[in-house]
């Protein structure tokens, strides 16, 4: 690759000495073209080097595919090797540079097909106007560019210049990656599932003194529970984001008294990203018969026949917890064996407002944050177990500031509270209120992992709009239609070969952020 792109820049060199004696270094090849249009064999010379000079633009194009492509699979590596680290940030320094005197020829493009659209409309009124005062010979008239003048979007010197630089550095990484043999296809792929991002597994017990806060929306669900008592196959999703205590709520729901007399039997199944169908049947199975002797068996159509023979009748509650599958027939193959029982409910908690509406046969519950004083209780809870009445009020003005720190998110308040119930200097306290919480350890490792993977199930397409959004600074206030226009004036609203406005599109990414 070295060798290809050294030709490149020798090239390059070549036609920017042939094009000096032609144009100053701020000129641009139209106006070159334009001084020596007398000149037939010095016009079809500056076209050659105009030419030569697109193919090497054309390149660049390529080798930025190639680069992303290198950095795409970096990013799928866990590369540890601080030689190879460095040499892909070189890389990716590259490539912006690639993208940046890309962009900038697109918009000369732009730009003069603007300006050519412009004098053409001004050369039609001109005309028009000239022919209704006077009945001159409008074929007297010649446009400053001719249709046959193939020098249209001009290459100037400094941006000539800027390729060779581009080239050079590209050079150099390629030896140094040779030189020094790095390579990165030897860094293992982060599995699918990152270990560091899996919550444990959920089960349907809860210590019911440590939640604070739903009693109205426990109330709410379980109203939703008893009044579709007619219904077939009601289905109430909860929805909400990661650390919200979706969880939680399921469990209080799970084993409300009330519940447990209404239904029978009550099973309860942690799901999480992998939705095995034949895997979450088995659980169910085993839940209601009591016994895991049907978990050798691999038959589908045997285990959803067995299913729904056990549940035939039967006033049943299965909770269906952390589900993020979004493809609609995998529902539908694992909600076969309940069509027809009208006495069952169905609980599923999600993040995602796709899987609700997918699931849903009641519209979804939204579950928010805690108000400002169940969080304040929440967090005392953790951060105040053990101690003395002295202490906590010496320490409350610090924590109230904490609790509203940590954005009423239950998961945050737990761990930020579990954090500090150990440490009794008011300093520690007061670091940790002047400090961003999401560098704590503890508050990074549990925190950020329940948060980034959200971000990890985003659609590819959404992901640089999200990107985007996030390097404003915090309490930022930005419109729509402000934020759109950037992401389209960005390129990442891409019309994939629909016929719909970008403005569309790009709306839609924005609701589905939000």
């Amino acid at each position: 690759m070295a060798g290809t792109n050294s030709s490149i820049i020798s090239n390059v060199l070549s036609s920017l000495k042939r094009l000096s004696h032609f144009m100053l270094p701020s000129f641009s090849l139209v106006s070159s073209s334009s001084s020596i249009l007398g000149k037939d064999a010095t016009i079809a010379e500056v076209n050659s080097i105009h030419e030569r000079l697109m193919m090497d633009l054309s390149r660049l194009s390529r080798m930025l595919q190639r680069i992303q492509a290198l950095l795409h699979d970096a990013e799928e590596r866990e590369v540890c090797d601080k030689q190879i680290q460095h040499w892909l940030y070189e890389l990716r320094e590259v490539s912006y540079d690639v993208e940046d005197i890309l962009d900038q020829y697109d918009y000369q493009v732009i730009e003069t097909q603007v300006e050519e659209m412009t004098t053409t409309v001004e050369t039609k009124t001109s005309l028009k106007m000239k022919q209704e005062d006077d009945n001159d010979d409008i074929y007297g008239y010649q446009p400053s560019l001719s249709s046959n003048n193939s020098i249209k979007i001009p290459i100037s010197c400094d941006m000539a210049m800027r390729i060779i630089d581009i080239i050079k550095k590209f050079d150099e990484i390629a030896n140094d990656r040779k030189a020094l043999a790095l390579t990165t296809e030897d860094a293992p792929r982060r599995p699918c599932l990152d270990d560091v991002l899996k919550r444990p597994s959920s089960s349907a017990l809860v210590d019911d003194s440590n939640v604070f806060g739903r009693e109205d929306e426990k109330r709410k669900i379980i109203e939703l529970l008893m009044s579709h008592s007619d219904r077939e196959n009601s289905i109430i999703p909860i929805v909400g984001m990661g650390g919200v205590g979706k969880t939680t709520l399921a469990q209080l729901i799970y084993n409300d008294p009330t519940v447990c007399q209404h239904f029978s039997p009550k099973i309860w199944v942690y799901v999480s990203e992998e939705f095995d169908v034949l895997r979450i049947t088995k659980e169910i199975i085993t839940s209601i018969v009591g016994s895991s002797r049907y978990n050798d068996n691999n038959n589908l159509n045997d285990l959803q026949c067995i299913l729904k023979e056990a549940l035939s009748e039967k006033r049943f509650l299965l909770i269906l917890d952390d589900i993020w599958n979004e493809k609609p027939h995998m529902w539908e193959a694992l909600q076969a064996p309940f069509s027809g029982n009208e006495i069952g409910k169905i609980i599923v908690t999600t993040r995602s407002m796709s899987v609700a509406c997918i699931m849903q046969t009641v519209p979804p519950f939204e579950l928010g944050c805690l108000d400002e004083e169940k969080s304040w209780l929440l967090f005392q809870r953790y951060a105040f177990c053990g101690w003395e009445l002295d202490q906590q009020q010496n320490f409350e003005q610090i924590g109230r500031g904490i609790t509203k720190k940590c954005g009423r998110l239950p998961l945050a308040l737990k761990v930020i509270g579990g954090f500090l119930r150990y440490e009794v200097r008011e300093q520690v306290w007061m670091d940790v209120l002047c400090n961003n919480l999401w560098e704590l350890e503890r508050a990074k490792d549990l925190i950020l992992p329940a948060l980034r993977i959200s971000y990890n199930h985003l659609p590819t397409y959404l992901k640089p709009c999200f990107l985007y959004a996030s390097l404003f600074p915090k309490g930022h206030y930005f419109t729509q239609v402000e934020l759109t226009r950037m992401w389209i004036a960005q390129g990442y609203i891409q019309l994939m070969g629909t016929k719909r406005l970008l403005e569309d599109i790009a709306f839609e990414f924005f609701e589905d952020l939000i």
